[in-house]
């Protein structure tokens, strides 16, 4: 598949009831959400895979196993092999907060063909307020700062801590 970029989905994400920002109803496409713009497309796709991570998909194979099941028509041995090759980690590593802006690059990259865009995947994290939660156990919240880096791919992590929710 080349991709739903046509109608700035990146992810390749299904329609459902959900409404994210920046999505356009109706969708010009039967089977898949338009967007805006792509950064959007990468919002919603950040969106749907943090509230994953909350609910305990936090490895590439049961992220992906959810993401694209079989059952879809979807390839989903080769796809969690390929991200995880691509990431330099275990299938069943893992992941952080930290690591979705890869994790949604190379699966981008899988769904259609081509690598994920940085650039617009920094937006998308910007529209998301570029903070991402992740519970220290204490009465505040630890956040990490995410800036995706561009030749290198690498994330340079800024530790805050605040006292306080940032939705």
């Amino acid at each position: 598949m080349l991709g739903n970029f046509d109608i700035h989905n990146p992810g390749n994400i299904r329609k459902s009831s959900d409404l994210f920002k920046g999505e356009v109803r109706p969708s010009s496409n039967a089977s898949f959400k338009q967007f805006v713009n792509n950064e959007f497309g990468y919002r919603a796709m950040l969106k749907i895979l943090s509230t994953y991570l909350k609910k305990g998909y936090n490895t590439i194979f049961s992220i992906i196993a959810r993401w694209a099941p079989a059952f879809d028509n979807n390839n989903t041995s080769d796809y969690i092999s390929f991200v995880s090759s691509k990431m330099k980690i275990s299938a069943n590593a893992k992941l952080s907060y930290s690591q979705l802006p890869t994790l949604v690059y190379y699966m981008t990259w899988f769904e259609n063909g081509f690598p994920g865009n940085r650039s617009e995947i920094t937006k998308a994290y910007a529209l998301i307020g570029n903070n991402v939660n992740i519970g220290n156990g204490n009465s505040g919240n630890s956040t990490v700062k995410i800036l995706f880096g561009s030749a290198a791919g690498v994330f340079l992590i800024y530790k805050i801590f605040q006292n306080g929710n940032n939705s």
